[in-house]
Protein backbone atom coordinates (compact mmCIF):
# COMPACT_ATOMS: atom_id res chain seq x y z
CA UNK A 1 0.00 0.00 0.00
CA UNK A 2 1.18 3.26 -1.16
CA UNK A 3 1.89 5.41 2.19
CA UNK A 4 0.00 9.00 2.47
CA UNK A 5 2.16 11.83 1.32
CA UNK A 6 3.78 13.64 4.11
CA UNK A 7 3.18 16.98 5.62
CA UNK A 8 6.74 18.77 5.06
CA UNK A 9 9.64 17.55 2.88
CA UNK A 10 13.36 18.52 3.69
CA UNK A 11 15.42 18.41 1.03
CA UNK A 12 19.22 17.61 1.45
CA UNK A 13 21.05 18.42 -1.51
CA UNK A 14 24.52 17.52 -1.06
CA UNK A 15 28.19 16.87 -2.92
CA UNK A 16 31.29 15.41 -0.84
CA UNK A 17 30.80 17.21 2.02
CA UNK A 18 30.18 14.01 4.37
CA UNK A 19 32.11 16.64 7.15
CA UNK A 20 29.10 18.69 6.71
CA UNK A 21 26.14 16.93 6.50
CA UNK A 22 26.56 14.49 9.42
CA UNK A 23 25.56 17.61 11.58
CA UNK A 24 23.19 19.05 9.07
CA UNK A 25 21.05 15.91 8.82
CA UNK A 26 20.94 15.42 12.58
CA UNK A 27 19.32 18.48 12.80
CA UNK A 28 16.96 17.63 10.91
CA UNK A 29 15.98 14.03 12.27
CA UNK A 30 16.17 15.87 15.70
CA UNK A 31 12.50 18.02 14.70
CA UNK A 32 10.18 17.96 17.64
CA UNK A 33 7.05 17.22 15.34
CA UNK A 34 6.41 13.73 13.65
CA UNK A 35 4.62 14.48 10.15
CA UNK A 36 7.89 14.78 7.63
CA UNK A 37 10.58 13.23 5.52
CA UNK A 38 14.08 14.03 4.57
CA UNK A 39 15.14 13.40 1.30
CA UNK A 40 19.03 13.20 0.66
CA UNK A 41 20.16 13.81 -2.92
CA UNK A 42 23.87 13.04 -3.74
CA UNK A 43 25.30 14.39 -6.06
CA UNK A 44 27.67 11.72 -7.36
CA UNK A 45 29.95 11.79 -4.16
CA UNK A 46 32.86 10.31 -4.10
CA UNK A 47 33.75 10.71 -0.14
CA UNK A 48 32.09 9.09 2.83
CA UNK A 49 28.45 10.52 2.00
CA UNK A 50 26.36 7.22 1.89
CA UNK A 51 28.07 6.23 5.13
CA UNK A 52 27.03 8.76 6.68
CA UNK A 53 23.49 8.30 5.44
CA UNK A 54 22.85 5.14 6.33
CA UNK A 55 24.88 5.41 9.90
CA UNK A 56 21.70 8.54 10.57
CA UNK A 57 19.06 7.21 8.39
CA UNK A 58 16.08 5.88 10.25
CA UNK A 59 12.08 5.49 8.72
CA UNK A 60 12.01 9.33 7.62
CA UNK A 61 15.27 9.73 5.66
CA UNK A 62 15.27 8.56 1.68
CA UNK A 63 18.93 8.50 0.10
CA UNK A 64 18.70 9.05 -3.72
CA UNK A 65 21.70 10.10 -6.14
CA UNK A 66 22.73 11.05 -9.50
CA UNK A 67 24.76 9.17 -12.06
CA UNK A 68 26.76 11.75 -12.70
CA UNK A 69 28.24 15.41 -11.12
CA UNK A 70 25.50 17.98 -12.19
CA UNK A 71 25.66 21.63 -11.37
CA UNK A 72 24.30 23.63 -8.65
CA UNK A 73 20.67 24.16 -9.30
CA UNK A 74 20.45 20.80 -11.81
CA UNK A 75 21.62 18.67 -8.52
CA UNK A 76 18.59 20.60 -6.74
CA UNK A 77 16.33 19.95 -9.15
CA UNK A 78 16.68 16.63 -8.84
CA UNK A 79 16.07 16.47 -5.30
CA UNK A 80 13.25 18.22 -4.64
CA UNK A 81 11.99 16.21 -7.93
CA UNK A 82 11.91 13.43 -5.09
CA UNK A 83 9.83 15.22 -2.72
CA UNK A 84 6.73 13.86 -1.53
CA UNK A 85 5.75 16.57 0.95
CA UNK A 86 2.61 19.25 0.95
CA UNK A 87 5.84 21.71 1.72
CA UNK A 88 9.20 21.51 0.64
CA UNK A 89 12.17 23.13 2.13
CA UNK A 90 15.86 23.06 1.10
CA UNK A 91 18.58 22.30 3.83
CA UNK A 92 22.00 22.65 2.82
CA UNK A 93 24.41 20.19 4.05
CA UNK A 94 26.57 23.49 5.84
CA UNK A 95 23.47 24.53 7.43
CA UNK A 96 21.21 23.26 10.65
CA UNK A 97 17.41 23.21 12.12
CA UNK A 98 16.63 24.78 15.16
CA UNK A 99 14.45 21.31 17.10
CA UNK A 100 11.38 23.16 16.94
CA UNK A 101 11.38 24.41 13.22
CA UNK A 102 8.88 22.27 11.77
CA UNK A 103 6.23 22.90 14.78
CA UNK A 104 7.00 26.19 14.70
CA UNK A 105 6.23 26.53 10.83
CA UNK A 106 3.24 24.35 11.24
CA UNK A 107 1.53 26.55 14.12
CA UNK A 108 1.79 29.25 11.99
CA UNK A 109 0.13 27.38 8.81
CA UNK A 110 -2.30 26.40 10.76
CA UNK A 111 -3.43 29.95 12.62
CA UNK A 112 -3.49 31.50 8.84
CA UNK A 113 -2.93 29.03 6.05
CA UNK A 114 -0.01 30.36 3.18
CA UNK A 115 1.19 28.71 -0.41
CA UNK A 116 4.84 29.95 0.95
CA UNK A 117 6.03 30.51 4.16
CA UNK A 118 9.89 31.85 5.22
CA UNK A 119 11.34 32.55 8.49
CA UNK A 120 14.55 34.71 9.44
CA UNK A 121 18.31 32.84 10.19
CA UNK A 122 21.01 33.28 12.74
CA UNK A 123 24.74 32.46 11.05
CA UNK A 124 27.20 30.65 12.63
CA UNK A 125 30.97 31.67 11.50
CA UNK A 126 32.11 28.16 11.72
CA UNK A 127 36.07 26.93 12.87
CA UNK A 128 37.01 27.00 9.11
CA UNK A 129 35.98 30.84 7.85
CA UNK A 130 38.26 32.19 5.85
CA UNK A 131 38.27 35.34 9.03
CA UNK A 132 40.09 33.74 11.85
CA UNK A 133 38.45 36.04 14.00
CA UNK A 134 35.18 35.65 13.67
CA UNK A 135 35.35 31.58 14.11
CA UNK A 136 32.94 29.66 16.38
CA UNK A 137 30.67 33.10 16.70
CA UNK A 138 27.30 32.98 16.26
CA UNK A 139 25.58 35.55 15.18
CA UNK A 140 21.88 36.20 16.22
CA UNK A 141 19.58 38.71 14.43
CA UNK A 142 17.16 40.85 16.11
CA UNK A 143 13.33 38.93 16.10
CA UNK A 144 10.28 39.83 17.66
CA UNK A 145 8.58 36.55 17.19
CA UNK A 146 5.94 37.94 14.83
CA UNK A 147 4.03 35.87 12.41
CA UNK A 148 2.95 38.39 9.54
CA UNK A 149 2.04 38.46 5.52
CA UNK A 150 4.73 40.07 3.76
CA UNK A 151 3.35 41.58 0.05
CA UNK A 152 5.10 39.63 -2.83
CA UNK A 153 5.35 42.44 -5.30
CA UNK A 154 6.97 44.38 -2.93
CA UNK A 155 9.51 42.06 -1.98
CA UNK A 156 9.98 41.35 -5.61
CA UNK A 157 10.79 44.87 -6.09
CA UNK A 158 13.42 45.07 -3.23
CA UNK A 159 15.22 41.82 -4.60
CA UNK A 160 15.74 43.48 -7.74
CA UNK A 161 16.75 46.42 -6.18
CA UNK A 162 19.57 44.63 -4.53
CA UNK A 163 18.63 45.90 -1.09
CA UNK A 164 16.11 42.66 0.26
CA UNK A 165 16.57 41.76 3.50
CA UNK A 166 17.78 38.37 2.66
CA UNK A 167 16.01 37.24 6.20
CA UNK A 168 12.74 37.76 5.05
CA UNK A 169 13.19 37.10 1.54
CA UNK A 170 11.97 33.03 0.40
CA UNK A 171 15.29 31.65 -0.81
CA UNK A 172 14.03 28.29 -0.72
CA UNK A 173 16.88 27.73 1.76
CA UNK A 174 14.74 29.69 4.85
CA UNK A 175 10.91 28.99 3.21
CA UNK A 176 8.36 26.06 2.81
CA UNK A 177 6.86 26.09 -0.64
CA UNK A 178 3.79 23.96 -1.57
CA UNK A 179 3.67 21.09 -4.04
CA UNK A 180 0.93 23.27 -6.14
CA UNK A 181 3.28 26.60 -6.52
CA UNK A 182 6.52 24.23 -7.59
CA UNK A 183 4.24 22.44 -9.98
CA UNK A 184 2.98 25.40 -11.05
CA UNK A 185 6.40 26.80 -11.84
CA UNK A 186 7.66 24.09 -13.49
CA UNK A 187 4.83 23.28 -16.21
CA UNK A 188 5.64 27.02 -16.84
CA UNK A 189 9.50 26.53 -17.00
CA UNK A 190 10.16 23.29 -17.20
CA UNK A 191 12.17 23.58 -13.34
CA UNK A 192 12.21 25.59 -10.24
CA UNK A 193 15.69 25.91 -10.00
CA UNK A 194 17.29 28.48 -12.43
CA UNK A 195 20.97 28.89 -12.98
CA UNK A 196 23.07 29.97 -11.46
CA UNK A 197 22.04 30.38 -7.64
CA UNK A 198 19.41 28.25 -7.33
CA UNK A 199 18.32 29.85 -3.97
CA UNK A 200 18.19 33.13 -5.50
CA UNK A 201 15.95 31.87 -8.72
CA UNK A 202 13.62 29.75 -6.13
CA UNK A 203 13.00 33.54 -4.61
CA UNK A 204 11.40 35.17 -7.46
CA UNK A 205 9.73 32.59 -9.20
CA UNK A 206 8.36 31.86 -6.03
CA UNK A 207 7.40 35.29 -5.68
CA UNK A 208 5.17 35.77 -8.63
CA UNK A 209 3.12 32.81 -7.72
CA UNK A 210 1.82 34.30 -4.39
CA UNK A 211 0.22 37.72 -4.06
CA UNK A 212 1.50 37.29 0.14
CA UNK A 213 3.61 35.35 1.73
CA UNK A 214 3.81 34.01 5.36
CA UNK A 215 6.93 35.21 7.58
CA UNK A 216 7.55 34.17 10.56
CA UNK A 217 10.01 36.68 12.37
CA UNK A 218 12.10 33.90 14.73
CA UNK A 219 15.55 32.36 13.62
CA UNK A 220 14.36 28.92 13.05
CA UNK A 221 17.55 27.74 10.78
CA UNK A 222 21.43 28.71 11.75
CA UNK A 223 23.30 29.26 8.21
CA UNK A 224 26.73 27.73 8.03
CA UNK A 225 29.32 30.20 6.88
CA UNK A 226 32.77 28.43 6.43
CA UNK A 227 35.54 27.79 4.12
CA UNK A 228 33.38 25.63 2.42
CA UNK A 229 30.49 27.85 2.14
CA UNK A 230 30.04 29.13 -1.56
CA UNK A 231 29.02 32.14 -0.21
CA UNK A 232 32.10 32.68 2.38
CA UNK A 233 34.28 31.51 -0.59
CA UNK A 234 33.11 34.19 -2.71
CA UNK A 235 33.47 36.58 -0.58
CA UNK A 236 36.68 35.99 1.11
CA UNK A 237 39.44 34.53 -0.16
CA UNK A 238 37.24 32.19 -3.62
CA UNK A 239 38.49 28.77 -2.38
CA UNK A 240 37.81 25.78 -3.62
CA UNK A 241 34.31 25.89 -3.48
CA UNK A 242 33.90 28.88 -5.45
CA UNK A 243 36.49 27.62 -7.67
CA UNK A 244 34.33 24.70 -8.13
CA UNK A 245 30.90 26.13 -8.71
CA UNK A 246 32.58 27.94 -11.43
CA UNK A 247 33.82 24.88 -12.56
CA UNK A 248 30.27 23.48 -13.36
CA UNK A 249 29.07 26.13 -15.35
CA UNK A 250 32.61 27.34 -17.42
CA UNK A 251 32.97 31.46 -16.54
CA UNK A 252 31.78 32.56 -19.68
CA UNK A 253 28.06 30.70 -19.30
CA UNK A 254 27.74 31.43 -15.53
CA UNK A 255 27.68 35.76 -16.78
CA UNK A 256 26.32 35.78 -19.80
CA UNK A 257 23.89 38.87 -19.45
CA UNK A 258 25.50 41.03 -16.64
CA UNK A 259 27.72 44.01 -17.79
CA UNK A 260 30.72 42.56 -15.97
CA UNK A 261 32.58 39.50 -15.58
CA UNK A 262 33.43 39.89 -12.37
CA UNK A 263 33.18 36.89 -9.45
CA UNK A 264 31.30 38.37 -6.82
CA UNK A 265 28.23 37.72 -4.94
CA UNK A 266 25.85 40.05 -6.20
CA UNK A 267 27.27 39.70 -9.92
CA UNK A 268 26.00 36.15 -9.79
CA UNK A 269 22.76 37.18 -8.15
CA UNK A 270 21.90 39.85 -10.81
CA UNK A 271 22.72 37.24 -13.33
CA UNK A 272 20.14 35.10 -11.75
CA UNK A 273 17.79 37.70 -11.71
CA UNK A 274 18.24 38.46 -15.25
CA UNK A 275 17.94 35.00 -16.23
CA UNK A 276 14.81 34.53 -14.67
CA UNK A 277 12.94 37.93 -15.91
CA UNK A 278 14.14 36.00 -19.47
CA UNK A 279 12.40 33.41 -18.28
CA UNK A 280 9.01 34.51 -17.73
CA UNK A 281 9.08 38.37 -18.62
CA UNK A 282 5.34 38.69 -18.17
CA UNK A 283 5.88 37.83 -14.39
CA UNK A 284 8.56 40.13 -14.24
CA UNK A 285 7.42 43.26 -15.89
CA UNK A 286 8.17 46.97 -14.30
CA UNK A 287 10.84 45.18 -12.42
CA UNK A 288 14.75 46.82 -12.84
CA UNK A 289 17.69 46.38 -11.26
CA UNK A 290 19.41 49.09 -9.66
CA UNK A 291 22.46 49.07 -11.50
CA UNK A 292 23.60 52.04 -9.35
CA UNK A 293 23.94 49.53 -6.70
CA UNK A 294 25.08 46.46 -8.51
CA UNK A 295 27.90 48.54 -9.80
CA UNK A 296 28.57 49.91 -5.75
CA UNK A 297 28.26 46.64 -4.64
CA UNK A 298 30.47 44.65 -6.83
CA UNK A 299 33.00 47.37 -6.72
CA UNK A 300 33.21 47.31 -2.40
CA UNK A 301 33.20 43.19 -3.01
CA UNK A 302 36.11 43.28 -5.30
CA UNK A 303 37.86 45.92 -2.66
CA UNK A 304 37.53 43.47 0.44
CA UNK A 305 38.71 40.62 -2.01
CA UNK A 306 41.85 42.24 -3.00
CA UNK A 307 43.40 41.28 0.28
CA UNK A 308 43.36 37.86 -0.31
CA UNK A 309 42.52 37.40 -4.48
CA UNK A 310 44.36 39.42 -7.36
CA UNK A 311 41.59 40.85 -8.47
CA UNK A 312 43.17 43.43 -10.71
CA UNK A 313 41.97 42.47 -13.97
CA UNK A 314 38.27 42.56 -12.68
CA UNK A 315 39.18 46.23 -10.96
CA UNK A 316 40.02 47.11 -14.40
CA UNK A 317 37.14 45.89 -16.31
CA UNK A 318 35.07 47.32 -13.38
CA UNK A 319 36.69 50.91 -14.48
CA UNK A 320 36.32 50.14 -17.98
CA UNK A 321 32.66 49.36 -18.13
CA UNK A 322 31.78 52.58 -15.48
CA UNK A 323 33.59 54.56 -17.94
CA UNK A 324 31.07 53.88 -20.51
CA UNK A 325 28.41 55.18 -18.32
CA UNK A 326 27.01 58.80 -17.64
CA UNK A 327 29.47 60.84 -15.92
CA UNK A 328 27.14 61.60 -12.99
CA UNK A 329 26.34 58.04 -13.01
CA UNK A 330 30.12 56.56 -12.24
CA UNK A 331 30.55 59.56 -9.63
CA UNK A 332 28.26 58.57 -7.48
CA UNK A 333 29.37 55.00 -7.55
CA UNK A 334 32.91 55.69 -6.70
CA UNK A 335 31.65 58.11 -4.00
CA UNK A 336 29.17 55.75 -2.28
CA UNK A 337 31.53 52.36 -3.14
CA UNK A 338 34.63 53.66 -1.83
CA UNK A 339 33.23 54.81 1.52
CA UNK A 340 31.66 51.55 1.84
CA UNK A 341 34.74 49.90 0.96
CA UNK A 342 37.16 51.46 3.10
CA UNK A 343 34.59 50.68 6.24
CA UNK A 344 34.52 46.90 4.43
CA UNK A 345 38.09 46.62 5.05
CA UNK A 346 38.56 47.94 8.09
CA UNK A 347 36.25 45.53 9.40
CA UNK A 348 38.73 42.36 8.39
CA UNK A 349 41.58 44.04 8.70
CA UNK A 350 43.95 43.30 11.49
CA UNK A 351 46.11 46.38 11.53
CA UNK A 352 45.21 49.44 13.60
CA UNK A 353 41.12 49.23 12.45
CA UNK A 354 40.47 45.93 14.53
CA UNK A 355 43.12 44.93 16.82
CA UNK A 356 41.28 42.54 19.04
CA UNK A 357 38.50 40.21 19.00
CA UNK A 358 36.56 42.91 21.28
CA UNK A 359 36.93 45.29 18.70
CA UNK A 360 35.67 43.10 16.08
CA UNK A 361 32.89 42.59 18.55
CA UNK A 362 32.44 46.52 18.63
CA UNK A 363 32.30 46.86 14.83
CA UNK A 364 30.45 44.43 14.30
CA UNK A 365 27.98 45.34 17.04
CA UNK A 366 27.99 48.79 15.44
CA UNK A 367 27.19 46.91 12.16
CA UNK A 368 24.42 45.15 13.35
CA UNK A 369 22.71 48.33 15.38
CA UNK A 370 22.45 49.86 12.24
CA UNK A 371 20.46 47.00 10.53
CA UNK A 372 18.52 46.62 12.97
CA UNK A 373 20.17 44.92 15.87
CA UNK A 374 21.99 41.47 16.68
CA UNK A 375 23.80 39.44 19.06
CA UNK A 376 27.20 38.73 18.59
CA UNK A 377 28.04 35.57 21.03
CA UNK A 378 31.50 33.60 21.06
CA UNK A 379 31.52 30.17 21.27
CA UNK A 380 34.31 29.90 23.76
CA UNK A 381 32.22 31.78 26.26
CA UNK A 382 28.98 30.44 25.56
CA UNK A 383 30.20 26.80 25.83
CA UNK A 384 29.42 25.77 21.75
CA UNK A 385 31.93 24.38 19.65
CA UNK A 386 29.52 22.95 16.56
CA UNK A 387 26.93 24.26 14.89
CA UNK A 388 24.57 21.86 16.23
CA UNK A 389 26.04 22.69 19.94
CA UNK A 390 24.61 26.37 19.16
CA UNK A 391 21.50 25.58 19.15
CA UNK A 392 20.60 25.47 22.37
CA UNK A 393 21.08 29.25 22.28
CA UNK A 394 17.61 29.57 20.15
CA UNK A 395 15.57 27.51 21.97
CA UNK A 396 12.41 28.76 23.37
Amino acid sequence: MRQAAPRFSIVMPTRNRAHLLREALQSALEQRYDDFEVVVSDNASDDDTPRIVRELANDRVRAVRTDRVLPMPDSWEFALGHARGEYATVLCDDDALVPQFLSEVERALAAQPSFLVSWTHATYFSRSHPVARWRNQLAIPSHGGSIVMMDSRASLRALFGLRGDPGKLPRMLNSCCHRDVVAGIRARLGRFFLAPNPDTAACAVSLTAVDQYLYLDKPLLIGGAGGESIGASTTYNRSAATLNFLAEFGLERVFAHVPLGVVTVTNSIVETLLRTRRAMPERFEGLEIDWLRYFEDCYVELAALAAAVDVAAERRELRRVLGERPVGFRARVYWRAVRRAAARVALRASGAAIRSVAGLDRALGAAARRRGGARLIRGDEAGFWSILECRKLLEP
